[in-house]
């Protein structure tokens, strides 16, 4: 099968590996002092250039609080898998690192896609806990990898994720699905799941844009 969404490289980005949001909470383990933010940092962003030239560790920032419907279940009862792409994985890694500390005991399957390793954020962070923790699986698609970017060691396969791969290598059919990235990636594998059974109540997802589009599509 042929991957769902296509790739229009301009500005040697791909389109749906385009900015869509500023930033995001990165890390909510309760430890009493502190929350990160990850953002991404974008030649005419004006919020990014200003968090990272201006502001200093002493500032005060008003900012809501964290909210929203898109996290891990308390206690998992089924494997899941964070379906991610490019800066989708934000919110992501904040489920990631709370099965890594042994809150949840089922499998997790992180499967993150961009378009190289200068787009590719926090991959370090993630293989780490992936070798350390045996319940977490990671697998990372380059769309179209730079000379140095090296299979095996930055990225596991290349190409776009696909429908097809998914239902290969994943248990499609019993797991939960969190999916977070831009459209046409978002619309279409919520898409692609639906169509092969997997139900409502099992997949998880932030949408940047109406929801009625995402239903639509």
């Amino acid at each position: 099968m042929p991957a769902l969404y296509s790739v229009a490289k301009r500005r040697a980005r791909c389109s749906y590996c385009r900015p869509f949001r500023t930033g995001g909470l990165s890390s909510i383990a309760p430890n009493g002092k502190s929350f990160r933010i990850t953002v991404k940092r974008e030649p005419d962003g004006v919020v990014s250039n200003w968090l990272d030239d201006r502001v200093e560790l002493s500032a005060t920032l008003k900012v809501s609080v964290p909210a929203g419907e898109f996290f891990l279940a308390y206690k998992p009862e089924r494997p899941g898998v964070l379906l991610i792409m490019d800066v989708g994985l934000t919110p992501v890694i904040s489920m990631l690192e709370k099965a890594a500390k042994g809150a949840v005991s089922v499998t997790i399957h992180y499967i993150h896609g961009t378009l190289d390793g200068s787009t590719h954020a926090i991959g370090a962070q993630v293989r780490r806990l992936a070798e350390r923790t045996a319940n977490i699986s990671a697998t990372t698609f380059y769309v179209e990898p730079r000379a140095d970017d090296v299979r095996g060691r930055d990225y596991n396969e290349r190409g776009l994720i696909t429908g097809d791969w998914l239902r290969k290598q994943l248990p499609v059919a019993g797991a939960d699905f969190h999916l977070c990235g831009p459209k046409p990636f978002l619309p279409a594998f919520v898409g692609e799941l639906t169509l092969a059974g997997v139900p409502a109540d099992r997949l998880h997802y932030q949408f940047f844009g109406p929801t009625d589009e995402l239903i639509a599509a």
